[in-house]
């Protein structure tokens, strides 16, 4: 019988667990993330193929939240960013996402989930890092369900950690990285994790567990905006009534700015003062960069603006 030192045994158990989702049909890929479509025990009967508008999915994923245990030790608290609730997904990685889980949903069997794992720069304790974010979703009963294997992981240490082969010993390239694929999750038991995913209206933690998350899709969402900036992904997942709300927020201030101005005319302002389409755009051109209007919402202002010229 050959024995194999425990290094290479767990260099083949990897390069075994890779292979498997490798035989899965890839949708999207970018470097380290990926969607894609794969046999999942336990996931039949699932409701595919189905069509799920990629906005709605996107608004979906945006409102996901993940709690995070207190860390131990100096290193973790390090590691830590100070915040108790911390979104799952960055703005980038639901674009992606929204667009790949939709085409997967759309084209897998009934016994097929959709398996993914996104990459990209999560604040930390000093600046920013690049942490992942993987898992699996189907759809049963018209109830979305997500199970999360790994959350803000650092992927590069993944990797070293597995036994996996490094080129320059030390960090392994982007080819490297992209072959290598995180624990995706599991619908018989929930792995050993410090997080849990938090349950949103319209959504319920699946069978008590904290990694997985059951979304009602009979009903509408919104998507769950920052506060900090404003981004060509985040605008074009806004339902209508966010939408309106931010063209009605605009056209009230733009409004009273200028009744403001017509209230208290001067000598001064009156030789002095810029017209009054030039001071809309300019206080347009402001609310857009302070994140209060979504671009798509800036242009069409502006446009109407300067008709009136």
């Amino acid at each position: 019988m050959i024995r194999l030192p425990i290094k290479m045994l767990s260099i083949a158990m990897v390069s075994m667990f890779s292979a498997s989702v490798f035989c899965a049909e890839t949708v999207w890929q970018e470097k380290t993330s990926y969607v894609a479509i794969s046999k999942v025990d336990g996931v039949a009967p699932a409701n595919h193929p189905v069509k799920v508008d990629p906005k709605k999915l996107g608004r979906i994923l945006s409102q996901l939240t993940v709690a995070i245990d207190a860390p131990i030790g100096v290193l973790a608290m390090m590691e830590s960013t100070g915040q108790d609730d911390k979104k799952v997904f960055t703005d980038k990685e639901i674009h992606n996402l929204a667009q790949g889980m939709s085409q997967a949903l759309s084209r897998a069997k009934s016994d097929e989930a959709v398996v993914d794992s996104m990459t990209d720069l999560q604040s930390a304790f000093f600046g920013t890092k690049r942490l992942s974010v993987s898992g699996t979703a189907f759809i049963k009963d018209n109830r979305l369900n997500l199970i999360f294997g790994e959350v803000h992981v650092d992927l590069q240490k993944k990797y070293v950690r597995s036994g996996e082969s490094v080129s320059n010993s030390r960090f392994a390239s982007i080819p490297e990285l992209s072959r290598f694929r995180l624990d995706t999750g599991s619908l018989t038991e929930e792995a050993k994790h410090n997080w849990r995913v938090k349950p949103f209206s319209g959504a319920v933690a699946a069978n008590n567990r904290g990694d997985w998350i059951e979304v009602d899709l009979n009903r509408n969402y919104d998507y769950a905006k920052k506060t900090t900036k404003v981004d060509e992904d985040r605008s074009q997942y806004l339902s209508d009534q966010q939408q309106q709300a931010t063209t009605t927020n605009i056209e009230q201030r733009l409004k009273k700015l200028e009744n403001s101005n017509a209230s208290t005319p001067t000598a001064s302002t009156v030789t002095t003062a810029k017209p009054p389409a030039v001071e809309r755009l300019r206080v347009l051109k402001s609310l857009f960069k302070e994140g209060s209007i979504t671009e798509e919402v800036y242009l069409e202002k502006m446009r109407s603006i300067v008709n009136e010229l």
